[in-house]
């Protein structure tokens, strides 16, 4: 998708994206994704990469409790790089004509506070 919108059509580099969805058990499942591009528009080396680890369980029928990581990296020949990581639990409700969910996201980047070095 990223090729049809550059001049000239594919650019050089790799491509990799990976997609794994497991059913644990009757009301357990995990979901499991990967890319990273490593790309060379124009001389210039550009890589991106970016994961997620899901796991949702249905302890009752209208309610799931999830449990998520997600990381994502960036750099180009211009920058150090950047790093982004995010922790998500919560619970949802899902009712005749209603539903809802409370989450709680914990964020690590450059940008916020707690980042490891």
């Amino acid at each position: 998708a990223l090729a049809a919108l550059l001049p000239g059509g594919r650019a050089p580099g790799t491509s990799v994206e990976s997609r794994w969805s497991e059913r644990l058990g009757a009301r357990t499942s995990a979901n499991a994704t990967l890319a990273t591009h490593r790309l060379e528009p124009d001389g210039r080396a550009v890589a991106a990469a970016a994961g997620r680890v899901e796991l949702t369980h249905r302890p009752a029928d209208r309610w799931t409790i999830l449990a998520r990581v997600d990381r994502a990296a960036y750099s180009d020949a211009t920058t150090a790089g950047y790093r982004r990581g995010v922790v998500t639990v919560g619970t949802g409700f899902d009712g005749t004509g209603i539903g809802a969910r409370a989450l709680y996201r914990n964020e690590a980047s450059p940008c916020a506070r707690g980042w490891p070095d």
